[in-house]
């Protein structure tokens, strides 16, 4: 049996960061007890782990 690639585990980080993506803009919808800014970080680290695993899949797999 082998061991995947690294980049295998990329595939999903790219789903956790769209839930944390879609759980931040839910909270910012429907003015849930969060703080705002900490919706707006958890936003902002979901578009850039979105990006960050994005591409290394895209440049793994596709490139």
């Amino acid at each position: 049996m082998s061991i995947p690639q690294p980049q295998f585990f990329d595939i999903f980080g790219i789903l956790v960061f769209g839930f944390i993506i879609v759980l931040a803009v839910w909270g910012l919808r429907f003015r849930r007890p969060l703080p705002r800014w900490s919706l707006f970080f958890l936003f902002a680290v979901g578009i850039a782990g979105l990006f960050v695993d994005g591409y290394i899949v895209f440049t793994t797999y596709f490139y």
